[in-house]
């Protein structure tokens, strides 16, 4: 900022109209300057290809299915049943009853 002032005053305008000439060149240049370094800064905006939304909707979705395949595997494969057994509810009821049998 001072380099502007000390161009200015290096040059000497002699009447009134210079100086102020001047001054409104040097503004003009400050000014400018400002706009490109804000033009610099700004960062292009950014726009999401999936809506973040979207995103835990898929998340909980594979979740979910995650589950299901480790149940499938874990009671088809590791279990020796079958892996659509794992679904049905009566699996899961009889599966209570032998955890809870003692307790009722």
């Amino acid at each position: 900022m001072t380099n502007e002032f000390e161009n200015v005053a290096q040059s000497k305008p002699r009447t009134r109209r210079e100086r102020r000439l001047a001054r409104e060149s040097a503004r003009a240049q400050r000014i400018e300057k400002q706009n490109t370094k804000k033009e610099a800064e700004e960062k292009p905006i950014k726009i999401r290809l999936i809506p973040i939304w979207l995103r835990f909707v898929i998340v909980a979705i594979l979740l979910v299915l995650s589950l299901v395949a480790g149940l499938m595997v874990g009671y088809g494969v590791i279990g020796d049943g079958q892996a659509i057994d794992a679904l049905k509810i009566s699996t899961w009821k009889h599966l209570y009853d032998l955890v809870f049998e003692g307790t009722k």
